[in-house]
């Protein structure tokens, strides 16, 4: 049977009798295509990494010193200008963007942000870029649910049930964890345990799960030995609760000032970002390789108790630094498994620790390495119970649940009384968008444009040429201008346009979109916003009420989100 074969028949399937075999349906071929995409990015990421440690690492002559750092730029460039020029929501996690895509009525996701997601994130973590692969896959997952959930109508929350139920089968495939895919997508995306939501999210995850294990096997399980709980040790969890509470916020911190200071930097466009981080990262892969990259390697150092006491502080510190590094740069790569690495770290050292007032041996550095991931990871997504989950799936081991239950319940109270909220609303909240879906309607029926919309929008002849308004797209970072001709709107010309334009010489009206959709500024934000996602476009060109062809604003998706949190 041809996929447009089957389409119709699920199509057939949408009368409201059948509404129940339909969801479920959904949710299965949702779990087929995020499990095997996820193997296949898996399979992409682990090549290009594979092929970067051959040629880069144990140089003999002077100049194959370069070849990381030159790896790192060259893997950042190509991430970076797709991400700019082709999907700028693709930058990134993922997850936050996920959120924000279930929290409101935008348009579908374009299809082109899982390809560009897919390829972006694979470059750079596989050049070296300190990221992870779980924040990607969730957000491939999720464009997947969301593509598969528009083959027919459905209402608006049927379809946020699909969408969060691929991001659950995106995360499920890339741990080998379906329970923690399933947790993660009602705990932290939805917020929804409804019996229809979590049979829709346990047959995605579940079915992700199963092609990720028949592709793959578990390629993201770690050996760790057999140990036992005891409760001597119990006063050192505690304290790795408390570290990793602290160590959360603090990294969020810094996420958050990493970004802000690549927005300082001048005269570099934001594609050529992560190419500087990527270089950057190469060139601590020379000293310590196991650094660098998504931190597998490094993880597995710390719980087979490979890393001297001495060490663990600055490998710590390096991966710190290299993630901020990365994630700053807008490269496209979660920091689900960095936190990991880094709460293994910490767990490690406390494991020594313990090992010298316990003397319970290195089995017990592997069982505090495991427990620190939780710890850390609670601390930066505030979500415990997919954190005890997810390290408990990964371990198989039942008597470390205690000790794990109580480092990642001290780390969210130690977060909690920080003041510290999770990575993705923090991420969401430095961006203006709120979470709050009730007060965003309340604020949409009330507001108009004028109240929101970025006045005196700069205008671009119509005469002007390709090369030129390059030029100014670069400078500037809009995603798109008006074009005007004697000062009146003719057209619209965005970012996109200028990527698959010609010559440099052509005129702009050459590849503009004419007429343009306008608004006024006495536009209520309820409508724009509908016009927004019926035209899947990303800015309207507001005009005078009177003289419709004269512009005198501009209202992006993002100042109507930004506005109405302070309306």
């Amino acid at each position: 049977m041809s996929f447009r074969r089957l389409k119709r028949a699920i199509q057939a399937l949408g009368s409201p009798e059948h509404s129940g075999t339909l969801a479920l349906l959904q949710a299965l071929i949702i779990g087929l295509f995020a499990g095997g995409v996820t193997v296949l990015f898996r399979w992409t990421m682990g090549t290009i990494g594979t092929w970067r440690n051959a040629v880069g690492l144990h140089p003999l002559a002077w100049w194959q010193w370069l070849i990381l750092p030159a790896i790192g730029f060259v893997g950042g460039a190509i991430a970076g200008h797709l991400t700019v020029h082709f999907a700028p929501e693709a930058k990134g996690s993922g997850i936050p963007q996920i959120k924000q895509a279930l929290a409101y009525p935008v348009k579908p996701m374009r299809r082109r942000t899982i390809w560009v997601k897919f390829l972006g994130a694979a470059i750079a973590i596989g050049s070296g870029l300190s990221l992870g692969r779980e924040g990607p896959t969730v957000q491939i997952g999720g464009g997947i649910g969301d593509w598969v959930s528009r083959w027919f109508p459905h209402s608006r929350h049927e379809r946020r049930r699909l969408m969060a139920a691929g991001a659950g089968a995106g995360l499920a495939a890339a741990f080998n964890s379906p329970i923690a895919g399933l947790v993660f997508s009602v705990e932290e995306l939805l917020k929804n345990f409804s019996t229809h939501t979590l049979s829709t999210a346990i047959l995605a995850t579940v079915t992700a799960s199963i092609v990720s294990r028949s592709l793959a096997g578990n390629l993201y399980s770690f050996h760790l030995p057999m140990t036992s709980f005891h409760l001597r040790e119990l006063p050192f969890y505690l304290i790795l609760g408390l570290l990793g509470g602290g160590l959360g916020v603090l990294f969020i911190k810094g996420i958050l000032g990493s970004l802000d200071c690549y927005q300082k930097i001048p005269r570099l466009p934001r594609a050529w970002h992560p190419a500087i981080a990527g270089a950057l990262t190469g060139m601590v892969g020379w000293w310590l390789p196991a650094a660098i990259g998504g931190g597998h390697d490094l993880a597995e150092l710390a719980f087979n108790a490979q890393i001297l006491g001495w060490m663990i502080p600055i490998f710590l510190l390096v991966k710190f630094l290299l993630t901020l590094l990365a994630y700053g740069s807008g490269s496209p790569g979660g920091i689900f498994a960095p936190t990991l690495v880094m709460g293994a770290v910490l767990g490690a050292g406390v494991g020594q620790l313990s090992n010298l007032v316990t003397g319970e041996g290195n089995s017990a550095v592997a069982s505090f390495a495991f427990v620190g991931m939780g710890a850390l990871f609670t601390a930066v997504a505030r979500a415990p119970i997919t954190a005890i989950i997810i390290v408990f799936e990964l371990t198989g081991n039942y008597d470390q649940v205690l000790p794990l239950m109580l480092a990642c319940v001290t780390a969210n109270l130690v977060a909690f009384g920080l003041k510290g909220v999770s990575i993705y609303d923090a991420l969401l909240e430095r961006e203006g968008v709120s979470l709050n879906e009730g007060t965003f309607h309340e604020e949409m029926e009330t507001s108009s444009v004028e109240d929101v919309m970025t006045r005196e929008a700069e205008c671009l002849d119509v005469d002007e040429t390709i090369a030129i308004a390059r030029q100014r797209f670069l400078e500037t970072g809009h995603g798109g201008f008006p074009v005007c001709a004697n000062g009146h709107l003719v057209g619209l010309v965005t970012r996109s346009d200028l990527v698959l334009a010609g010559e440099p010489d052509a005129k702009i009206k050459s590849v503009m979109s004419e007429p343009p959709i306008t608004i006024t500024g006495e536009t209520p934000l309820e409508i724009a916003w509908q016009l927004l996602s019926d035209y899947e476009i990303g800015r309207l060109i507001v005009v005078d009420r009177d003289a419709r062809t004269l512009p005198v604003g501009i209202l992006t998706r993002s100042d109507l989100l930004k506005g109405t949190k302070r309306a």
